[in-house]
Parts: C-alpha cells; structure tokens; sequence
C-alpha cells in the first residue's frame, strides 16, 4: 500500500544514519573492548556483537573458526581492509580444528571463494604418518571446501558458495560468469587491488560440484554399486505420481477390470485409467549448439535427460538423408520445420523431449540433440529410449505432429534393438495437443482429437509448452557450449524443474480433486439433462457406433460431421459471380438493389424476426427499459 512507503519517506534520515554507524563507530574508543591494549584496533562486519573494536591478538582468538569474516582495521581517518590471515590467523585442517604434530603449509597465495566474496587464507594441511595422514582433496571436502584441483590445491570454493549458485541459475538462469564477478565486486568493487582470475577454476569445480549433488541426491552413495552402478536415466527426478510397477501400483493391477465400483464419487469409472502413463513430446529449435569443435567429456553420458549421446549418433547417422513424408494437411511449423536445412555453423539446431503430460515431469533418456528438424530417426530414438523397461499395458502419447508420426512407427520400430521395442501386449494412442489440433485438417481433427479419445479424461497435451519457458532463457548460454556441458547444464536444470513438480504436486492435486469432485456433479446434471431430450433407443445406437469405433480404430468415426453439399454462401458467392459476367458483357441492372442483395438481405430479414420472435416469447425476462424499448424498436 502506499501508506506503507509514505511511511518510510518521513524516517529516511534516520534511517540513513544508522547504516552509517555501521561505516564507522560514532565514539572512538582507545582500548580494546576486552583487554586493556590499545594497540590498532580491528571491528568485523560480518559479526554480529555490535560495534565493539578489538585489538589484533584478539580479534583473531574470537575468529578461530570463523575463519571467513572480514575484518577492518581502524587508521586514524576510516577502515581498511585487514585480512585475518594478514594478522596471524592459521587454519589447521586434518584434525577437526585440532593441532598437528606435522603441519605442512599451502601455497602462500591460497584463495577461497565464499559467498562474503574472495579470502585469501593461511592454510596448514595435516602432514602425519599414516593411519593419520589424509590426502590434501580429503582435507578440504572435510572442511567444506571443494578444491579447483587435487594436485596442489591453491583455490577452492565453499559448499555454501556453489550451493548458492546453484539455486540461483536453477531459479533465475544466472550465468556462471555473472556470479563470479559479483564475487569479485564484493571484494574489491573499486578495483584498488590486482584482479584475481580463477573462472576457470570456478568453472570446472561447479560443473563437477553439480555432477556430484546430482549423484548424491539420486542415492548412489547410499547404493553398494556406487556412481558406476546408475542406471539409464537414473539421475532424473522421478515423477511419483506417475504409475510405477512394484513400486506404487497396487498388486494384480493389470486385472483392473471395466466399471468397479468407486463408493466415495457414488458412480462407476473404469479403473484401468489409473494405469495409463501419459507422455508428450515436442522439439525446441531455441536449444541449439554451435560446433565448436570441442572434444568434451560427459561426466554422466546417457544418465540424466539426455540420452545416450555414443548410441543416438551411431543410430541416426545411417539416416542422413532419410525422407520426411508429410501427410497432413497442417502447415503448421513444426511439420514444416521438420524439413529444414541445418543452420551454418551450428552442429545441433534444437532438442527432442518427452515428458508425462500429466505432471510435467522430464523423463530420464527422455531428451536428445537435433541435427535437423523433428527427422523420425530423432524423435523415434528419444521417444522410444524414454520408455524403455516400462511394464504398462497403456500409453497415451501427445505430439503436435502425431499424425504422421504415428502412421509408420511399428515399422520404424523394427530397425530399433528388441529392448527399445514396444511389447505386443501395450496398447499406444497417438494424438494431437487441444490446441495444435486446431491447425490440422479434417481428417486429423477427427482421428487424432483428443477430446474422441478413450481414457484421455481432460488430458490437454500443450503442458509440455510450458516446460520451454523454463529453459529458453538458457540458450545464449548453451548454444556456446561445448556439447557434453551442454548436456549437463540442460540435464540438471530439467532436474531441477522435477524436483520443484514434485515440492508443488501435493498442492496441484489437491485443487485438482477438488475440482474434478465439484465438476463431476455439474457435467453429470449436464449429460443427463441432455440425455433426456432424446430416445432411449437412438442412444443406444450412438453408444454401439462409439464403442466399434474406440475398439476398432478402422470403423467409421461417429464423431465425424457430415460434409455439407452447399452452403448459403457458396450459392451467394456464384450468384456475385454471374452479377459480375453480366455486368462486364453490358447488361445493366435496372434495380438499385441487385438479385443477390434482394436474397441476402431477405434471408437475414428472417433470420432477424425469429430472434425476436424468441426475445418475444421471453418477455417476461425483459426487466429493464431498454430491453423492453429494444425489443418494441425491433
């Protein structure tokens, strides 16, 4: 309100007044506050015990295990930077903070980078005998520090400080190269001093600090197989509301049979739809890569999103010069970008992905690099690698161009190895997104709707759209990539994406269930009421055509409309056609208003008087004077 910021104009001053008490103290006092020196005097700014100054000995005494505080030190006009490791402060490391019999000193120029900005420390390793001795790279993880190297470590970086960084380019795409030039203004934002230069240090660490976290928190420390034990795409957040065999389905699922009772809604419902998994797929052309001709090593190849870049290569690369067949009626851009030329200069033009529509939630091998458009060979690789191992009797799969997909892909199928194959024993429906399928033909409305489709509820197929805002603003960033940290920075900000799905599904379900509990009673009033307006004979009919039609996908499509012969325009549009051959041979018409005109303004006459006739019939619903006057004018 702004009440609230008028507040705050009235107390400015006095507000300005005391951030500047913490620039300087107010009353100088002449000895230390907990000794009687009164030698130089030092203040911390990261402490929070006021404006106490204290002498060097001190000052470093109370910053033994703070070893990352800025210190000041008072020269008579203002404060200036005092290092603590300018003052005598040593960090022992090996112990726990303990001593060491055997310190071995670190480089003279040791630096750690912390969110408080760049320190430069005196750093002890611990130098004993075995069964004492640590390697160097042990030390300093035990300390919290992740070192840039593990051969004579002079750099590292805090947990706190990468961990920040990784929430806040998973939050607010914030560029590696941003956050390390704040660092360095936060410590010397004039530039007074020499300049320090570690990004690639800082570059290196984060990429392998996020390899790390990424294999923490999908359990491989825990797992006696280890890192090397991770399965396909077994980095990736799974979505848990999604059904998982021996996981969260109950036992003897697949006997779900037709029209078992559900006592809490008090109607039947099929609950085989339980069991359906739901993807979409899409391709971004945003995503691209620039061939750098870099040779790159992918810390977690084939285990994250991405899929296994060494077989998706060597599959595609026999399809180079595969086909497209278009056979929809759409020009809609991604059928038409499926025949693009690849961009100069530019070694990937986009990203396959796949996810379950429902939750939006990124599968794991559900992503893959695209050289070309959405070629088959691409997106029948991503799709079918998403959805291996899966036990399921059911898919439902939205693609804005399954149309065409769809057509030839048990053929296709047969050129993939058995593991990747769909099971004879799965049921696949293929359709178009709600809102793509407004830009298809007819024939593709009818077949591919999935409003028509069996067991698709209110399934739309467009959330996977809104997976692209999450990323988008990445591909300045990506496209300059080499391709495995490419993959990586992709792979762990989809990730990151699951995760916050899976934080906020408690919440969506919840609002879901409510409203699909409150709208069930409204379209179940709806279908009766509407139901009760025809015979029960001729219902009938229309339930038999349905039902052949869902089980026998060739029989003829119930939702079809008839194809209309002609219509009142068409009639109008060769009659204006015949008015102009006249006109233009020399017969002039002798009336004002032309044959046509005549017609047309005659049938909107009556078209006119039944909508008031209407209004008539509900006169007493005309509350108003104007209504009443309107309909009194007509």
């Amino acid at each position: 309100p702004q009440s609230r910021l008028l507040e705050w104009v009235e107390l400015r001053d006095s507000c300005l007044d005391e951030l500047l008490r913490h620039d300087g103290p107010l009353i100088l006092p002449s000895v230390c506050a907990f000794c009687p020196a009164g030698e130089e005097l030092f203040w911390c700014k990261d402490c929070g015990h006021g404006h106490r100054l204290l002498c060097g000995s001190c000052i470093v005494s109370k910053h033994s295990e703070l070893e990352l505080h800025r210190v000041e030190k008072w020269n008579g006009h203002f404060f200036e930077k005092a290092p603590l490791s300018t003052l005598g402060l040593r960090i022992q490391l090996g112990h726990d903070g303990g001593r060491c019999s055997m310190p071995v000193p670190a480089s003279s120029n040791f630096l750690v980078f912390d969110v408080s900005g760049v320190h430069q420390v005196n750093v002890d390793f611990c130098g004993c005998r075995p069964p004492y001795e640590l390697d160097k790279r042990v030390q300093l993880l035990r300390k919290r520090w992740f070192p840039a190297t593990t051969t004579r470590p002079q750099t590292v970086f805090t947990f706190e400080c990468l961990d920040t960084f990784h929430e806040l380019t998973l939050q607010g795409k914030t560029t590696l190269y941003d956050f390390y030039h704040v660092l360095l203004r936060k410590t010397d934002n004039a530039n007074v001093h020499p300049s320090i230069y570690r990004y690639p240090e800082m570059h290196r660490a984060f990429r392998l600090w996020r390899n790390l976290m990424s294999f923490k928190r999908a359990g491989r420390g825990h797992d006696p197989s280890g890192v090397n034990g991770t399965p396909p795409g077994g980095l990736m957040v799974e979505c848990p509301a999604c059904p998982h065999p021996g996981r969260n389905l109950p036992e003897g699922w697949q006997n779900a049979g037709p029209l078992l009772q559900v006592t809490f809604f008090s109607f039947c419902q099929w609950l085989g739809y339980l069991y359906i998994l739901y993807l979409a797929i899409d391709a971004n052309f945003k995503l691209k890569g620039k061939d750098r001709k870099i040779t790159d090593i992918d810390l977690a190849l084939g285990l994250g999103a991405f899929v296994d870049e060494n077989q998706y290569q060597d599959f595609i690369k026999d399809y180079v010069d595969q086909p497209e067949i278009n056979t929809c009626e759409s020009e809609h851009d991604a059928i038409v970008r499926a025949s693009i030329r690849k961009t100069p200069g530019y070694a990937v033009s986009g990203a396959g992905l796949i996810i379950c529509s429902r939750h939006v939630l990124v599968r794991g091998n559900g992503a893959g690099d695209l050289q070309k458009g959405e070629r088959y060979c691409n997106m029948d690789f991503i799709a079918l690698s998403a959805i291996v191992g899966i036990l399921l009797v059911w898919l439902v799969i939205t693609y804005d161009i399954g149309c065409q997909w769809s057509k030839s892909l048990y053929t296709r199928m047969e050129e993939f190895p058995e593991h990747m194959r769909i099971s004879e024993g799965v049921k696949v429906d293929v359709g178009v997104p709600s809102w793509h399928i407004n830009g298809h033909g007819k024939k593709c409305q009818d077949d591919y709707n999935l409003g028509y489709m069996k067991g698709t509820g209110r399934t739309c197929g467009e959330e996977i759209e809104t997976s692209w805002s999450h990323t988008n603003p990445l591909a300045a960033s990506v496209r300059e990539m080499g391709p495995s940290a490419h993959h990586e920075t992709l792979n762990d900000h989809w990730n990151g994406w699951n995760y916050r799905k899976v934080v906020g599904l408690r919440h969506i379900l919840r609002k879901k269930f409510i409203q699909a509990a409150t709208m069930k009673t409204t379209h179940k009033a709806a279908y009766q009421q509407l139901t009760s307006t025809f015979p029960a004979e001729l219902i009938k009919k229309w339930e038999n055509k349905v039902e052949k039609w869902e089980n026998d996908p060739g029989a003829p499509n119930p939702y079809t409309e008839p194809a209309i012969g002609l219509t009142l325009q068409d009639v109008r549009l060769e009659l204006s056609k015949e008015e102009a051959a006249e006109a233009s041979s020399g017969n002039r018409q002798t009336h004002k208003v032309s044959m046509t005109g005549f017609l047309t303004t005659g049938l909107e006459l009556e078209d006119r008087q039944y909508q008031l006739r209407h209004e008539m019939s509900e006169k007493k619903k005309l509350k108003t004077s104007k209504q009443q006057a309107d309909v009194q004018e007509k």
